[in-house]
This record gives C-alpha cells, sequence and structure tokens, in this order.
C-alpha cells in the first residue's frame, strides 16, 4: 500500500496549497493533522463498476464461478445493493455444492427483508420493510459456528441468532451464483427468484466480522475503500475478472473515478480506544507566499470520539505553535488564528459526516461553516 499512500500524501500537498490561500507568516512550517476522520486508503480493481441486473423475470441473467474458497466455521458477506423490486423469494446470492444446493443463500424473503441461509435448514430472517426498493443499501450476513448469526443493515444489527448451526462447517469446491438461486449445483434457476437490480462491492470473509467492522463498512461508505482487519477470502475484484451472463452487465457506477489517488479515500484515525500521540500525518507546506491576509480550510469530517475537546488541523511557525488549529473545544466546533480564538455555536454529533468549511480575512474577521450553512462569525 506505501505507493498509495505516498501518492495520496503527495495530492494533499497539492490540496493544501490550493485550499489555503492568501497571504500568512513564515511558511517553513508543519502542518498537522490530528482528527478521527473515517476510512482507510486502499485501491481495488473493479472499483465504480457496478453489476447489473436488468428488470423482468428471467433465469438467463447472472454471474457464476466456482470460488477458492476451503471449508469453514465462519463467513461474512458483505455487499452494496440497489433492488428494483419488492417482492417474496428474491435472492441475490447462492452458494451450492453436491447434496446441497442451499448451501449459502442471502436475499429477500418476505418484501423487504433480508434472509440468511445456511444448508437451507438454519436461517434468520430481518423483520420486513427494511430493504427499500431503488436505494442502496449495504448489507452483511454474518455466522460463527461458536457464537452467532447476524444480519446487519446499513451498519446495524436487524436479525441475530445465538446458536445458529452451532458447531457446522460450510463445505469448499461448490458453486457461487449472483443474481439466481441455485436448485442444483450451477444451475436449476427459478424466473420468479431472480434478482433485479445492481450488486456492488461483494466480498467473502471466512471468518465472522465484527458487529464494529461490519458498521464500518457501511460508514466507509459505497464509494470508499473500507478495510477489515483481514482481507477477504474472495474480494470483489474476483467477482468483476468474471464474464456475466445473458444481459447482466458491469456498469460504470456513480463514484468519481479519477487517476486522483484520493478520490474514494479517506484519511482515517484508530478510535479512542485506541488514541495515541504517534497518529498524524504531518508535511511541510508550501503555499507559495511569504503571508497570508486570508484564507479558507474545507473539510469533510467524520467524528468517532465523546469527549469535546479535539482538534483536526494544527499549523504551527516558528514562534506561534497555535497560527492556525481547527477543532472542538468545550464541545464547540472553533477556530483560532494566531492565538486568536472563536467558538462557534455549532455542537456535533457522533457517527455523522460533516462538510466544514472555516475562513479569515484580516479585514473580515472568522467564519465557520457546517453542511454550507453559516454557524457563525466573528471579527
Amino acid at each position: 500500500k506505501t505507493p498509495v499512500l505516498e501518492r495520496s500524501k503527495q495530492w494533499y500537498q497539492r490540496r493544501v496549497r490550493g485550499i489555503i490561500r492568501g497571504k500568512y507568516s513564515a511558511m517553513l512550517a508543519a502542518v498537522i493533522l490530528l482528527s478521527t476522520l473515517a476510512l482507510v486508503a486502499g485501491e481495488g480493481v473493479g472499483h465504480n463498476k457496478v453489476l447489473n441486473f436488468p428488470a423482468g423475470d428471467n433465469t438467463a441473467n447472472f454471474l457464476k464461478f466456482n470460488p477458492d474458497t476451503d471449508e469453514t466455521s465462519a463467513l461474512t458477506v458483505c455487499a452494496w445493493l440497489r433492488k428494483t423490486t419488492s417482492d417474496n423469494t428474491r435472492y441475490w446470492f447462492s452458494y451450492a455444492i453436491s447434496g446441497q444446493d442451499n448451501e449459502i443463500i442471502v436475499g429477500e424473503n418476505d418484501p423487504g427483508s433480508v434472509a440468511f441461509y445456511i444448508q437451507n435448514s438454519n436461517y434468520i430472517i430481518t423483520p420486513a420493510g427494511l430493504w427499500p426498493v431503488n436505494i442502496w443499501t449495504h448489507i452483511c450476513a454474518s455466522w460463527d459456528a461458536t457464537t452467532k448469526a447476524v444480519i446487519m443493515i446499513n451498519g446495524e444489527v436487524k436479525a441475530s441468532q445465538d446458536g445458529l448451526f452451532a458447531g457446522g462447517a460450510i463445505r469448499a469446491g461448490g458453486s457461487l451464483v449472483i443474481g439466481q438461486e441455485q436448485d442444483n449445483v450451477g444451475g436449476g434457476f427459478d424466473a420468479t427468484q431472480c434478482y433485479q437490480g445492481d450488486v456492488y462491492n461483494v466480498n467473502i470473509w471466512q471468518y465472522a466480522l465484527s458487529e464494529e467492522e461490519m458498521s464500518f463498512l457501511f460508514t466507509s461508505g459505497r464509494c470508499g475503500y473500507g478495510e477489515t482487519e483481514d482481507d477477504p477470502k474472495v474480494p470483489y475484484s474476483v467477482f468483476f475478472g468474471q464474464e456475466p451472463q445473458g444481459d447482466a452487465k458491469f456498469v460504470d457506477g456513480s463514484c468519481m473515478d479519477l487517476e486522483d489517488p484520493s478520490v474514494g479515500k479517506v484519511l482515517r484515525f484508530p478510535p479512542q480506544s485506541e488514541i495515541s500521540t504517534s497518529n498524524y500525518v504531518q508535511l511541510t507546506a508550501d503555499f507559495g507566499a511569504d503571508s497570508l491576509d486570508s484564507l479558507s480550510i474545507c473539510f469533510w469530517y467524520f467524528k468517532a470520539f465523546s469527549d469535546t475537546s479535539r482538534y483536526v488541523f494544527s499549523y504551527a511557525v516558528s514562534g506561534d505553535d497555535n497560527a492556525i488549529i481547527v477543532g472542538e473545544q468545550s464541545g464547540k466546533l472553533g477556530l483560532w488564528i494566531r492565538r486568536t480564538k472563536y467558538l462557534s455555536d455549532a455542537a456535533l454529533e457522533q457517527q455523522t459526516w460533516y462538510h466544514i468549511c472555516t475562513t479569515w480575512g484580516s479585514d473580515s474577521g472568522m467564519a465557520i461553516y457546517v453542511d454550507g450553512e453559516k454557524v457563525g462569525e466573528a471579527a
């Protein structure tokens, strides 16, 4: 990952020069980011390539291959889905082996529910109405033979059962189909059970992700690069390497897909339980000027801490370690310029994305904006 991170650092240096403009004192300084922004750096084949299944009942549209998996006593399947139907018994994930065509099934049972079957008779199902039509939804189904099975929708547990298929194992050597439900290995499709809509970023882990990891994959966003403790056994790049059948096809998604290495990536710092003074990004900022008489700093911010005083952006020069600071103090979002402090009335909630802009001008004073709305200003 080093090349990606290095390119992202170079991009960030360019962005710092582009975002902070004007004239300010002493450019031989370090900009230090100390924050709880969320997400990760990462790069994957198939990014922004969505597997589309057109409308209409059929048995011709699917993606099929034999995954390189081992027999396992734990498993997690996660994906982003945007379905175009709402009725009974539609399944988008089907894994079958000889003698058991329903080794794993994930799909819809009652309208708007999510169903997770293991070897046909072991299953959990969420209440109906939780999976909307025509809206991107993040779904995870996780199982561990020693603990429980869980279904999470958009980062929240919607079904859980202790002891499901306790002591059991999911067997290797089967056929995996996306878009249809197998009634025999590799086939036996029923047109009334076909999936219709979009599937993106399917991943299979041969262990049970924690609820925190599954929630993080959702909060990372559909266009992000959420990571887990261990890499998936079958990543989305493997799905993207297969040939869809019928009218199923990979299409361009709505995520930005530029050469800029920062696209789809967010700088993530460990949670509050793992806080450390060693977690930061530091660089020497070249603003292209000897001094500034105005500036603007904007960024997306995901707050993951519970205490009231944390700082996301720190710019220091010789003789003034608080030349610019952006962060929270006493639960209020604030801006510091040359030790002059302004605290707005904005109080940010945890586990929520915010777009934050702070501005300063030597003749106009300071202002703070949250999600496009001015939340305060001071001369």
